[in-house]
C-alpha cells in the first residue's frame, strides 16, 4: 500500500504537467494512423521477380533476409545475368500464395550485376587460329542451374518456399549465348510473408503503387518507423517528466512529511523510482500494444512477440532513469538531471554505436578474406587490416564495461524483424550474424542500474535534510 500511496502522487505530478495527457493523446493519434493502413497482395509475377536482380540492385528477397548481414550485403552475387522471363500458374489459384508456378529464367553470359567466380564455364576458352574466331566454351547446366537454384536458397532454408526442380529448356540457347531454364515454385503456409504487397492511405483508397514490398518486410519498416520514433520520444518525455518526481519529493517541507512516516529512506526511494518505472511501462504498454493489434487487424500477421519491446523499452528507460535518479539526490535541481540524463543517453549512444561499426568491419574483412580465398586472390596485410588494431580494442573494453544502450536498440530492431519474418523469436540467430550475447547486454546493464540506484540511496540515507 505504501508504494502504491508513492506512485499515486508520482503519477498526480505527472499529469498536473499534462505531459502524460499529451502522450497518451499522441499514442492514440499514431495507432488511428496505423489503422487506416491498407495492404494489398500483387501479382505472382511481382513477387518471384523479387527473387532476381535488376538493374540497379540486387535481388529484394535476398536484402530482405539479410537485412541484419551487413558483410552479406556488401559482397555482390555473380547474379547479373539470370533474368526473369515468364511465370506461370501450375496448380491452385493464380497470384495466390499457397500455388505452384513455373517460371521461365533466362541466362546470359553478360554480367549486368555483381562479381564472383565464374561457376557456368566448364573450362578454358581455347585459341583461336590463323583467322578463326575464338571458340566458345561449352556451358556446365547442371553449375549454372546451381547458381539459380542460390537465388531461392535463403527462402528456402526458411520454408517460405520449396523449389520443386531447375531443368534446362532445350530451345532456350540462341545465337546470343542465352539460355533459358524452368524452375518450379511451389508455396508454403508461410510464402504470405514474403509476398508483394502493396501499403494504401484511408483503408485502400488511395494506393501507394511506389511503396511496395514483400509483406513482411513492409511490415517490419513500417513498425520499425513507428515504434522506433515513438519509442525515442516517450523515453525522452519520460526522462523529462520523471526529472521532477526526486526534486520535487526533497523539497523542504515535502520531505520533512515523508521521513517522519514509518519508512525507511532506501525504501522510499526504491518506491520513487520504481513509480518512475511505472509511469513508463504503461504509456509504452499503451502505445505498443495499439500499434500490435491494428497492424495485426489489417495484414494478418500478428507478431506478438513485438509486445516483448514493452519490457524492453521500459528496462532502457530504466537505465536512464537511474541516472536521473542519481543525480536528483545529489544536485535536487530538475534542470540538472534532465541535461545529465540525456548527456549519458548520447555518451553510451556513442560507445554503441562505435561498437557496431567496429564489429561490422571485422565481419566484412572475414567475408572479404573467403572471397579473395574463393578467388584465389592472397589475404590483404595485417597492416590494411582493421582486426586486431588497438582501436577496436579499446572500443570492445568501453563497450564491455558501459550500459548497453545501444544493445537494447538492436534487440529491439531484431525482434521486429524476425517476428514479422517467421513469427518465431528462435530464428533471430539465423537472421543476425553479429552474435551478440543479449543476456550479457541485459547484465552488464542491470548492473548499472543497481549502481546508481544504490549510491542514491546511500546519498539519500547519510543525507541530513
Amino acid at each position: 500500500m505504501k508504494y502504491f500511496a508513492i506512485l499515486k502522487d508520482s503519477m498526480r505530478e505527472a499529469r498536473d504537467s499534462w505531459i502524460l495527457i499529451g502522450l497518451f493523446a499522441l499514442s492514440t493519434l499514431v495507432i488511428i494512423f496505423v489503422a487506416q493502413l491498407s495492404f494489398k497482395p500483387l501479382s505472382a509475377e511481382k513477387t518471384m521477380g523479387y527473387f532476381f536482380p535488376s538493374d540497379f540492385q540486387g535481388p529484394v528477397i535476398f536484402q530482405t533476409l539479410n537485412n541484419h548481414k551487413p558483410e552479406k550485403m556488401m559482397v555482390m552475387r555473380g547474379w547479373g545475368n539470370f533474368r526473369l522471363n515468364k511465370v506461370e500458374l501450375i496448380r491452385g489459384d493464380a497470384d495466390s500464395p499457397l500455388s505452384d508456378y513455373a517460371l521461365t529464367v533466362s541466362a546470359s553470359d553478360q554480367r549486368r550485376f555483381g562479381f564472383g567466380p565464374e561457376p557456368m564455364i566448364a573450362h578454358d576458352e581455347e585459341k583461336k587460329g590463323p583467322g578463326q574466331e575464338p571458340k566458345r566454351p561449352p556451358v556446365d547446366r547442371k553449375a549454372e542451374a546451381g547458381e539459380i537454384r542460390k537465388l531461392f536458397e535463403d527462402a528456402e532454408n526458411l520454408n517460405f518456399i520449396k523449389v520443386g526442380g531447375i531443368e534446362p529448356i532445350a530451345h532456350g540457347e540462341d545465337h546470343k549465348g542465352l539460355r533459358e531454364y524452368r524452375v518450379v515454385v511451389q508455396g508454403t503456409p508461410n510464402t504470405h510473408r514474403i509476398w508483394a504487397t502493396e501499403l494504401g492511405l484511408v483503408f485502400g483508397l488511395f494506393p501507394i503503387e511506389f511503396i511496395s514490398a514483400p509483406l513482411a518486410a513492409l511490415m517490419y519498416n513500417l513498425a520499425t518507423l513507428v515504434i522506433k520514433v515513438g519509442s525515442w520520444a516517450a523515453v525522452l518525455l519520460g526522462v523529462v517528466i520523471t526529472a521532477f518526481f526526486i526534486p520535487n519529493m526533497l523539497r523542504k517541507g515535502t520531505i520533512d512529511l515523508l521521513l517522519v512516516k514509518p519508512i525507511s529512506r532506501s525504501l522510499l526511494l526504491s518506491y520513487k523510482y520504481l513509480g518512475g518505472l511505472t509511469f513508463i511501462f504503461l504509456s509504452t504498454a499503451y502505445a505498443i500494444a495499439g500499434i500490435w493489434f491494428v497492424l495485426g487487424i489489417r495484414s494478418g500477421l500478428w507478431a506478438t512477440g513485438t509486445l516483448l519491446l514493452i519490457l524492453t523499452i521500459t528496462f532502457f528507460f530504466a537505465i536512464l532513469y537511474a541516472i536521473s535518479t542519481f543525480v536528483g539526490v545529489m544536485t535536487r535541481s530538475v534542470v540538472t538531471s534532465i541535461l545529465l540524463t540525456v548527456a549519458a543517453w548520447i555518451a553510451f549512444s556513442s560507445i554503441g554505436l562505435t561498437y557496431t561499426f567496429v564489429d561490422m568491419i571485422e565481419r566484412m574483412e572475414k567475408e572479404d578474406d573467403k572471397m579473395r580465398q574463393m578467388m584465389g586472390q592472397a589475404e590483404r596485410p595485417q597492416e590494411k587490416r582493421w582486426a586486431g588494431h588497438w582501436v577496436l580494442t579499446a572500443v570492445r573494453v568501453i563497450h564491455a564495461i558501459s550500459p548497453r544502450t545501444e544493445d537494447l536498440n538492436q534487440l529491439n530492431d531484431l525482434i521486429v524483424y524476425t517476428d514479422f519474418m517467421t513469427g518465431n523469436l528462435g530464428d533471430m540467430n539465423t537472421f543476425d550474424n553479429s552474435k551478440s550475447v543479449w543476456w550479457e547486454s541485459l547484465l552488464v546493464s542491470a548492473i548499472w542500474i543497481g549502481i546508481f540506484v544504490g549510491l542514491a540511496s546511500l546519498w539519500f540515507y547519510f543525507k541530513d535534510y
